[in-house]
């Protein structure tokens, strides 16, 4: 990708894989169960004794975040994270390492914390206040040009209050990926959504994990450098003509395997493959049904066995 200089800026959600591993204190498992009042109280608390040991941009890892990079090399906008843990991270800001997430499952999940319903919004709008925190002010304020937004699904029910705030000069601006996300919008930013659907696993393959990152990645490099002040509809219509040429793949039946068989199948791929995540495709492309987070920790447990990565 050339740098293009047409966004104003780039939001997308944090990564899991990090490159530093958190101090115990710094993850979700740390937090004792309790309201979810509590356990804010206590992860804001946390944070003002944690120092940062490296650029955000430096930390997450993984396809999501490297995608994440090209896109702001690709428009010169600056790149932001949303982070469960910190709010609104600037790339460039130093921010410690931590674990914790709003995904309902997994030892790093906050929501598996709280006694009784979880509420995102609210928890996000704790974190905003955080010590590491970008006001939003700064990420959808400055310039003229699109807001490039990527969402799954977990990420938008966080932050649909913090975007329902925004002027409608603001919201004209964002342009968002993401899969089922009208389900989470009101009709106002359900119309900022980019009509991207599987057809673009045939323009550009990946996992389910990684679309959104995948689609705004064609749309910062095919879609928008062709008109970037045109509306939303037309970068719609723009994209619709993109996905016209191409068919959705075959979805295959994928057959389940225990764990033994899928690290048998991990050992197998992982050295020509090399990274979970190309792992984990070379597997439900052999038609084998495996979670993200499953693939994950059995692609773990190979690598300590002293398998070559």
């Amino acid at each position: 990708m050339s740098n293009l200089h047409f966004a104003a800026a780039v939001v997308v959600p944090c990564s899991g894989r990090k490159t530093a591993r958190p101090r115990a204190e710094a993850t979700a498992v740390s937090i004792p169960i309790g309201s979810q009042t509590e356990l804010e109280n206590a992860w804001i608390a946390g944070l003002q004794s944690l120092a940062p040991c490296v650029a955000a941009g430096q930390l997450y890892a993984g396809r999501n975040a490297k995608l994440a990079r090209s896109i702001s090399a690709a428009t010169g906008a600056p790149l932001f994270f949303a982070s469960a843990g910190l709010g609104l991270v600037a790339a460039k800001r130093k921010i410690p390492s931590y674990g914790l997430t709003v995904n309902s499952r997994g030892p790093e999940s906050i929501s598996a914390r709280v006694a009784g319903l979880f509420d995102p919004a609210h928890w996000w709008a704790v974190v905003s206040t955080g010590t590491f925190a970008t006001v939003p002010s700064e990420v959808f304020g400055p310039g003229r040009g699109a807001i490039l937004v990527a969402l799954t699904r977990p990420y938008a029910a966080m932050l649909s209050q913090m975007f329902e705030e925004l002027p409608d000069r603001i919201v004209r601006r964002l342009r968002i990926t993401g899969a089922g996300l009208d389900r989470v919008f009101a009709p106002r930013l359900a119309a900022q959504v980019l009509p991207y659907d599987r057809r673009l696993d045939t323009l550009e393959p990946g996992t389910r994990a990684d679309f959104p990152l995948r689609a705004l990645a064609h749309f910062a490099e095919r879609v928008l450098p062709l008109s970037p002040e045109a509306s939303v509809d037309s970068h719609s219509e723009a994209v619709l003509t993109a996905l016209a040429g191409a068919a959705e793949p075959d979805r295959k039946p994928r057959g389940r395997r225990s764990d033994e068989e899928l690290k048998e199948a991990i050992r197998r791929l992982l050295p020509a493959a090399g990274s979970m995540g190309r792992v984990l495709r070379s597997i439900r492309d052999e038609g084998i049904a495996c979670e993200q987070s499953r693939c994950g920790r059995l692609y773990r447990a190979v690598l300590s066995e002293g398998a070559p990565r």
